[in-house]
């Protein structure tokens, strides 16, 4: 039987007034389809009037509402109750306020190509999709700037700390579209390599959580075949995947020492001892493997059949 009251933890924080976030419970009465939203509503209009939130359409279309439910990214307008909920705001954006998040330097990542066309005018050239493309097209576009790709891209939180700017995978998602929908895909493939698509982990936590079930780690990997194909990916990026290509079509598996040599060279492998001391004491560290796989032959039958055809 549920309880008619929810107990609901709320983390808070204010910048300007609070050292670290601190967690306050809640009680609040449970109605019949009520959402996330609803119990920060009730918080809001009936005991705490200076909670930050944000939350707007309620129909899973603008993504103001975007928080942490239980650790999990949700949109809070459509995310049902549940029991010992604790609230937190997205991971990896600066905290405004409680629940409300700085997503400003994340937007300005759109400020090179936003709304820009090839002329100027606003009336570039088009690609006439067929019926079969419009889905995958329409599943690239239909992105509702809620962050939370962003908010658990580990490589965007890594980026944070300096090098070459990864832009993280709602930018690139919208890149791809762009390059689909227009019939010149310049500059939008120049964009992309601006982006650095290649320092992207493949780990697809960006799929996973998307709250419209939209693909960016697929489109990452489209724009980064779209670059291979044309050479602008940097060397060190080139590099890694020549060396994957060559050692699956070689014996049907990846020869992750010849793939580091083939990176960094015989002298530079050396850097990698202590690391690969540290996954050996772990076992992590995948045994050597010589030869061909067992499947060899059928894998290769069946990468050559897909080169021929594409």
């Amino acid at each position: 039987m549920q309880s008619e009251i929810l107990t609901v933890v709320v983390e808070r924080y204010d910048p300007e007034r609070d050292k670290a976030p601190r967690l306050v419970t809640y009680r609040v009465p449970r109605q019949e389809g009520m959402v996330v939203a609803d119990v920060l509503l009730y918080l809001y209009e009936h005991e705490v009037p200076d909670l930050g939130f944000l939350w707007e359409c309620r129909t899973r279309r603008c993504g103001t509402c975007a928080m942490r439910v239980n650790g999990h990214p949700v949109l809070t307008c459509s995310e049902p109750v549940r029991e010992d909920m604790r609230i937190s705001p997205l991971e990896g954006l600066p905290v405004v306020r409680d629940l409300i998040v700085d997503r400003q330097e994340l937007q300005e990542r759109l400020a090179p190509w936003a709304g820009e066309t090839l002329d100027g005018s606003g009336k570039d050239a088009r690609i006439l999709l067929e019926p079969g493309e419009i889905a995958h097209y329409r599943a690239l576009s239909e992105c509702i700037d809620c962050f939370i790709c962003d908010s658990v891209c580990p490589a965007l939180a890594e980026n944070a700390k300096g090098g070459p700017q990864f832009a993280g995978p709602r930018r690139l998602i919208r890149l791809e579209a762009q390059v689909q929908r227009r019939a010149e895909p310049l500059p939008w493939l120049m964009y992309a390599a601006q982006s650095n698509p290649s320092l992207c982990t493949r780990c697809f936590a960006c799929t996973e959580e998307c709250p419209r079930e939209l693909r960016p780690a697929e489109a990452i990997g489209s724009l980064t075949k779209r670059l291979y194909d044309r050479h602008e990916l940097d060397p060190h990026k080139t590099a890694h995947i020549t060396s994957f290509v060559r050692s699956i079509l070689r014996g049907a598996w990846l020869d992750e020492f010849r793939l580091l040599v083939d990176i960094y060279g015989i002298v530079g492998v050396a850097k990698f001892i202590p690391q690969a001391l540290r996954m050996l004491r772990h076992r992590k560290l995948p045994k050597p493997h010589f030869g061909k796989t067992a499947q060899a032959s059928d894998i290769q039958t069946i990468l050559q059949d897909l080169d021929n055809r594409s």
